[in-house]
């Protein structure tokens, strides 16, 4: 219809890393995968996401190509 849905916002950091570092752990990664198809190593990976402490998210209209991000930041 108009590309937009009613759905949960998202909470991103992607604001505070650092391109460059980003990168270059992606392309490392990607070799890693690389070596694991070719059967040189066995790759496991590691799930380090944790159940939020700040649950309250809200619904917005997005855009269906494009979802909403919200800083992520911790009160004190």
């Amino acid at each position: 219809m108009l590309g937009f849905s009613f759905k949960r916002a998202r909470l991103s950091i992607k604001y505070l890393r650092d391109e460059e570092q980003f990168d270059k752990q992606q392309s490392e990664i990607n070799e890693l995968i690389e070596l694991h198809k070719q059967g040189y190593l066995d790759l496991y990976f590691g799930d380090e996401s944790h159940f939020g402490l700040t649950p309250n998210l809200p619904y917005a209209w997005q855009h269906k190509d494009k979802s909403l991000l919200l800083p992520a930041c911790r009160l004190k």
